[in-house]
C-alpha cells in the first residue's frame, strides 16, 4: 500500500478511489489522506485475521489534534458514506 492525496469533487470521485472496478465491492487498498478545504481525513487499512478494516481519522487544518474519535468500518461503502458526510461531498 501506498500513500496518496486525492481531493474528491463528489461522491462519486471518492467512491472511486476506495472502491474497485472490478466487482464493484472489492478495495483498491487506497490509503492516505482525502482533502476538502480545510478538512481531511487520514484513511489507513488493516487486517485482523481474515476481516479488513477501514480506519477513518478525521483532521481539520491548523488543528495539532484529530478532531473527535477515529472512525473504523469494515466496508468500502460504509467508508465513503462518513467520510462523504464529514467532508459535505455531494452526489
Amino acid at each position: 500500500m501506498r500513500n496518496e492525496q486525492i481531493t474528491p469533487a463528489t461522491v462519486t470521485e471518492l467512491k472511486d478511489a476506495l472502491v474497485s472496478k472490478l466487482d464493484g465491492c472489492g478495495y483498491t487498498y487506497f490509503q492516505g489522506d482525502i482533502r476538502k478545504g480545510g478538512k481531511y481525513v487520514h484513511v489507513r487499512y488493516y487486517f485482523l485475521g481474515v476481516n479488513i478494516y477501514i480506519q477513518i481519522t478525521y483532521w481539520q487544518d491548523g488543528l495539532k489534534t484529530a478532531i473527535g474519535h477515529a472512525s473504523t468500518c469494515r466496508s468500502a461503502k460504509g467508508a465513503v458514506n462518513k467520510i462523504a458526510k464529514f467532508l459535505n461531498l455531494q452526489a
